[in-house]
């Protein structure tokens, strides 16, 4: 499998932390060819740590995702870029025979999901989201423990609470796209919300009835 890192911002090289791990376990499967991010810094630093830390050559640099396309050379893209791009530069490479795997949430909306399923077809194509939460270790026990296990019987009742003291910055980009509805689509609840939702389906199964009730506290 040859594989695209679209979008060379931090959290591709939190993913390129999993590829590296993968490697040095001995899975052989993929090779990278390619960086696609509009800034060529960027671009150019990824392709150059990844021809180091992987070995082998040196990813191509494209700064957009339909000249990556007509190069013919990835097979896969792992998009690692803001919410409000999935569905536009994921359709994409769909449209251009690529899987993707996509980092959370898949769509900004449910509308943006449903184009990317159009935009796929009916081609045997994968569509995944990078949902990294459910994977960890303490997850995964309490998955065994409760799900499969049973060891606490039939559950009726949970909760769920978040603290966090990381500063968010919003005068940065890191962050500061995140506060944007048109790029980040709901704040927290759709940024980190996504982990949270999916934990609660990974645990206990999938939603039945979902009744909410929403305000924001400034």
């Amino acid at each position: 499998m040859r594989l695209a890192i679209v979008g060379a911002g931090g959290i591709a090289q939190s993913h390129l932390k999993g590829y590296k791990m993968l490697k040095d376990a001995g899975y052989e499967r993929f090779q990278i060819t390619a960086v696609c991010d509009v800034n060529a810094e960027n671009a150019a630093a990824t392709a150059e740590g990844i021809e180091k830390n992987f070995g082998g050559a040196r990813p191509r640099v494209f700064a957009q995702v339909g000249e990556m396309i007509e190069a013919g050379v990835v097979d896969g893209a792992d998009l690692c870029l803001p919410h409000a791009y999935h569905h536009t530069l994921g359709g994409e490479c769909l449209r251009g025979g690529i899987h993707v795997l996509i980092e959370k949430p898949v769509g900004i909306t449910i509308k943006a999901t449903h184009k990317l399923i159009e935009a796929r077809g009916e081609r045997d194509l994968v569509i995944a989201g990078a949902e990294q939460v459910r994977r960890g270790l303490p997850s995964r026990a309490i998955h065994w423990a409760v799900r499969e296990r049973g060891m606490i019987g039939e559950p009726r009742f949970f909760t769920q609470e978040v603290f966090s003291f990381n500063p968010l910055d919003r005068s940065t980009y890191k962050f500061g796209w995140r506060a944007l509805k048109t790029m980040g689509g709901g704040g927290m609840l759709v940024d980190a919300g996504v982990h949270f939702s999916d934990m609660v389906q990974y645990v206990f199964g999938p939603v039945e009835t979902a009744i909410c009730t929403m305000r924001t506290i400034d």
